[in-house]
This record gives structure tokens, C-alpha cells and sequence, in this order.
């Protein structure tokens, strides 16, 4: 296992987190006109997007540099991350619609959608536990947590590092050094780039149209360590798919029907992939060493954030009346705090088991790596 340098991505991702958490709050909890307003810029839809390109650059090089020749690891290790928290957001969630159902004030959004009539059917309740599983929402007659599209596609990717891993694996042992992880990441996402044509062309699901996001992340980490001119390519080839995916949508918002910003939204959504870049090349050394807890601590609450906010967005809107700035603000007070508590809930012993698959824990004392200190992953 190499030791990892601290890159200080913590306080963005949480800064996703909360553009994610602005958009559905503006879109079912703000007044209409200040709904309107925020509608066409789909900030949240593109730090979704950021997250994906951010992912495939944190997953390559916690699979490079502490699970080399340990797929199996690596996948244990991804699920300790998804699942526990998973669970626990989805009953939340579950709790919350129930509740409120019950007392015959339950809203779920601005559209006032109501629910199916065989929502808490033990068989529904069940897939939707099993939520993280990919394409496990053809089994589901009602999606309590919606955005766990976003959380399926993450797994297909972690099969998809694994399997690069496992041919790495299987290189070391036939004694092909030049098998090494950047060779066996490129064959992998070579393997998808035809899933990803078709997707395009609507022959294949699409969710396969946003495999550039990861192929970008995953090949500016082996640029930036490389610097080889293969992985500069891959970037550039990437970043060039990602433009064709984004600017290849429809003018107007299928679901709602409002005009996209799309110029607006092409600027920040590279302005955004550039910042990956940047705090990539950051080092919190010196008098800045002692922020590395803090960025640490922000970037733990990103995944709980995302999980627990439509929670709390039903809560808002099932214990009030009509789309107000108050609901919109209350929302905002109470997802921070109640992210805080989920994580407080599950985190510790997670991080446990994670440590000891890892072979090593995270730095705690600010300004001071340990030995085998390890990046957040």
C-alpha cells in the first residue's frame, strides 16, 4: 500500500451536496416565482455530473495506490461506504412518508404527487432497501429515495474499477508488468465507449450516457501521476464526449417543461470540472495543515447530505401548507443538522471495518500524516 497525499476535496463535494439540496428545495419548497426563477439553471443536475467526473478520479487512485492485487477488498470497501448509510436514509425516508400518510397530510412534491396504492407493500419496501443495487428500480412500484438513480450508477462504475483491478490481479500473476492499473482502467472504459454510442443514439439504457463524467476523473488522476500522453488523450477524448453528452439535451426540460440556460450551464459545468483539476494539484501543508480535519469533516457529510435531504424536504412540505420562503429556509436549517445526526449514527462503526479492509486509518491529527495515512475514499 503507497501513502496518499491529502487533496483537499472535502468542502467541495459538500458544496455539491448543497447545489443538489438547492435545486429540489427551490423546485417544491420555494414560492413560485423564486421556483421559476432557479428552475433553468439545474445546479444540482450539474453537480450530480461533477460528482460522477470527481468519483472516477478519487475511486482510480484509492484502486491504485491501496487496493492493488485486492479487488474483493475493494468492493467490500465500497459497499461498508453505500449501503449502511443507504439503509438508514431510505427508512428514514420510508418513516416520514408513512407518518404523514397516516395523518393524511403527506406531500411529496410541488406537483402534489401521491402515493401508488401499493407503496408499503413489504415486496416494494424491500427493493427499495435494496435501492443501491444496479437497476434495481424496474422492481419498484413506487422510488421512495429518487435520487438513488445517481447512487446505482456509482455501483456499476465500483464493478467496473473492480474488474480492472481483478485484470491488474490476474497480470501481476502471469507476469505482465506492463498489465498495470492505467493499462487495464483504459481497457475497461474502452470495453463501455460502445455502450456509451449506443446510449447515445437511444439502442442502449441511458445511464450509460454519462460514463465520460468517470472516464475523466478516472484518467486526469493517471495524468496528473503519469504524465503520460496516453491519459492526456483520455482526458481530452473525454472531456469531448462530455460536451456531446451535455449539449445533445433537449432545449427543454422533458419532465417540467422550462427552457434550460444551456449556455450558462456549459460554462459551469467545466468551470466545475476545472476545479477538480485545481484542488487535485492543492496541498494543505504548513499553516494551512490544520484545515485538513476541517475539509475532511465537510466532505464526510457530502454522501449523508445527499441521502437525507428529500427526507426532509417531505417533512417540510407534509407539516405545511402551500410553497413559502419560511418552508424553503426551514428546509435548508434542518437538512445540515439531520445529515449530521445520520452520520453521527452510522459513520463510526463503518469507519472501523473500512480502516481494517483498508490496512489503514485516516490521519487525525491535523498537520501530520501518519505513516500509512490514506485519502478519504
Amino acid at each position: 500500500m503507497t501513502d496518499l497525499v491529502y487533496r483537499p476535496f472535502g468542502a467541495f463535494r459538500l458544496g455539491l451536496a448543497i447545489l443538489v439540496v438547492q435545486q429540489h428545495f427551490l423546485a417544491n419548497l420555494a414560492p413560485e416565482g423564486l421556483s421559476a426563477a432557479a428552475q433553468p439553471y439545474e445546479v444540482g443536475s450539474l453537480a450530480v455530473l461533477v460528482f460522477f467526473a470527481l468519483s472516477g478520479f478519487v475511486i482510480c487512485e484509492a484502486a491504485d495506490r491501496v487496493y492493488a492485487g485486492r479487488p474483493g477488498a475493494f468492493l467490500a470497501n465500497r459497499l461498508l461506504r453505500i449501503v449502511p448509510l443507504f439503509v438508514a436514509a431510505t427508512l428514514a425516508t420510508i418513516a416520514v412518508c408513512w407518518l404523514f400518510a397516516v395523518l393524511g397530510t403527506l406531500r411529496l412534491d410541488r406537483a402534489g404527487e401521491g402515493l401508488p396504492e401499493h407503496a408499503f407493500a413489504a415486496r416494494n419496501l424491500a427493493v427499495n432497501l435494496l435501492g443501491f443495487v444496479p437497476f434495481s428500480n424496474v422492481a419498484m412500484s413506487f422510488k421512495f429515495v429518487s435520487i438513488a438513480w445517481a447512487v446505482r450508477l456509482e455501483m456499476l462504475f465500483y464493478a467496473a474499477m473492480a474488474g480492472a483491478l481483478a485484470l491488474a490481479w490476474l497480470g501481476m500473476r502471469l507476469g505482465r508488468e506492463r498489465w498495470t492499473l492505467a493499462r487495464t482502467s483504459l481497457a475497461v472504459a474502452l470495453a463501455t465507449a460502445p455502450l456509451f454510442g449506443l446510449a447515445m443514439l437511444r439502442r442502449a439504457p441511458e445511464t450509460f450516457t454519462l460514463a465520460p463524467y468517470f472516464w475523466f476523473g478516472g484518467a486526469l488522476y493517471f495524468a496528473l501521476g503519469t504524465r503520460s500522453r496516453v491519459a492526456g488523450a483520455a482526458v481530452a477524448l473525454s472531456l469531448a464526449a462530455i460536451v456531446w453528452e451535455f449539449t445533445a439535451r433537449a432545449p427543454h426540460h422533458p419532465g417540467l417543461g422550462f427552457e434550460r440556460a444551456a449556455g450558462i450551464q456549459v460554462g459551469m459545468l467545466l468551470a466545475m470540472l476545472a476545479a477538480i483539476a485545481i484542488l487535485a494539484r492543492c496541498r494543505l501543508a504548513g499553516l494551512l495543515a490544520p484545515l485538513r480535519r476541517i475539509d475532511r469533516a465537510l466532505g464526510d457529510l457530502t454522501y449523508a447530505l445527499y441521502l437525507s435531504h428529500l427526507a426532509v424536504m417531505v417533512l417540510v412540505l407534509s407539516a405545511t401548507s402551500g410553497f413559502t420562503l419560511t418552508g424553503y429556509l426551514t428546509g435548508l436549517a434542518l437538512s445540515l443538522p439531520v445529515a449530521v445526526g445520520l452520520h453521527a449514527l452510522i459513520e463510526p462503526a463503518v469507519s472501523r471495518a473500512r480502516d481494517a479492509i483498508r490496512g489503514g486509518r485516516l490521519p487525525r491529527v491535523p498537520g501530520r500524516e501518519p505513516r500509512r495515512a490514506l485519502q478519504p475514499s
